[in-house]
């Protein structure tokens, strides 16, 4: 990936848009759904899905309170122009501050996002197709 030069009439963040951690939200009730309902079963493997499903619970009910904090944190803030939030349009064609250096607001959000969106699409493949080729299946 080449590093662009930052340009001065480009918006520099350090910190995720709102969109993209409701995504990231979205994403991780859409696994914590596809794994409690496609792989509930009985005995030894309902109690692994059972913990799975906790430690994604945890994860979401953090990320939320993580959400509302940094929100009313970017309120008080400003970090729009005119104090409002940043649009979502504005923040993928800006830049993203990590700790090598800066990424493209689109190149971020794709990055961020795409493991959490194929960890689920797959759960959710995986548990229908599972389902369909068990013994005795529908």
């Amino acid at each position: 990936m080449a590093q662009e030069p930052i340009r001065p009439n480009r918006a520099v963040s350090d910190h995720l848009h709102i969109l993209v951690r409701r995504a990231i939200i979205g994403l991780a009730v859409w696994l914590l759904a596809s794994v409690a309902t496609l792989f509930s079963a009985q005995g030894h493997t309902a109690l692994a899905v059972a913990v799975a499903c906790a430690f994604i619970l945890v994860v979401v009910v953090l990320a939320c309170a993580l959400l509302h904090i940094g929100v009313r944190g970017e309120r008080v803030r400003g970090t729009g122009p005119t104090g409002d939030l940043v649009s979502l349009r504005d923040w993928l064609s800006g830049q993203f501050r990590i700790y090598q250096g800066s990424l493209s607001g689109k190149d971020a959000a794709i990055e961020i996002i795409l493991p959490l969106a194929a960890v689920s699409l797959g759960m959710t493949l995986f548990g229908i197709i599972l389902h369909f080729a068990a013994p005795g299946a529908a």
